[in-house]
């Protein structure tokens, strides 16, 4: 599936199914302006991210009243992102929130 990102995009697509997980292990339901404001400076390419997941099922999207949420589709990839991305991810991201700061 990240793949089907391209390329340019493989960093970004995998921070984002990271930030689709938390550190209690579950999958949360999350908007786009949630998701937005943990990506930074790489919110632009996150709609079309978004949509590359949802079209392909690795995440659900959840129509709601005043935004739809996004939710990762099964508990079993938490533990698989998290342990793939989640170090180095994380790491950069909160460099990346420092320099912005």
């Amino acid at each position: 599936m990240i793949k089907d990102c391209g390329g340019e995009n493989e960093q970004i697509a995998r921070l984002l199914l990271y930030l689709l997980t938390d550190e209690n292990g579950t999958r949360p339901l999350k908007t786009r302006a949630e998701i937005a404001t943990q990506l930074v400076d790489k919110s632009e390419k996150m709609n079309l991210l978004l949509n590359i997941f949802v079209a392909s099922g690795l995440v659900l999207l959840l129509p709601e009243s005043p935004a739809d949420r996004y939710q990762l589709v099964h508990d079993y990839l938490v533990e698989f992102i998290r342990q793939q991305q989640g170090n180095e991810l994380f790491t950069k991201l909160v460099e990346t929130q420092k320099q912005l700061k």
